[in-house]
C-alpha cells in the first residue's frame, strides 16, 4: 500500500510532517517497499517527473526479512530506473 504519493505535498516540510504519523508494524520487507517504490511511486499518476532524477529512502525499524530479494529489488529499482 502506497501511503506517500509525490504529488501530495508541497514542501519539503509537509514530507517530514506526514513520517511522523507512520507507525512501524509486523515484519521488515524492505523487498516489498522498494518493489512499491519503482512500480507504484515513480509513476506520473502518483507525481514522478520524467526530469527530476528519482530516489529512494529507506526507514526502517529493523533488518531485511529477505537480504537476497531485498538486493535483487535494489538492482531491479535501479535499473528500471534507467531511460530507454
Amino acid at each position: 500500500m502506497l501511503l506517500l504519493q509525490l504529488n501530495t505535498f508541497q514542501s519539503l516540510e509537509e514530507v517530514a510532517n506526514s513520517l511522523t504519523t507512520f507507525v512501524a508494524a509486523g515484519s521488515t520487507n524492505m523487498a516489498a517497499a522498494l518493489r512499491l517504490a519503482g512500480d507504484e511511486m515513480f509513476t506520473p499518476v502518483n507525481g514522478d517527473r520524467a526530469d527530476v532524477p528519482n530516489y529512494v529512502v529507506l526507514i526502517t525499524d529493523g533488518q531485511s526479512d529477505n537480504r537476497t530479494l531485498t538486493v535483487a529489488e535494489v538492482i531491479y529499482v535501479t535499473v528500471s530506473a534507467v531511460p530507454d
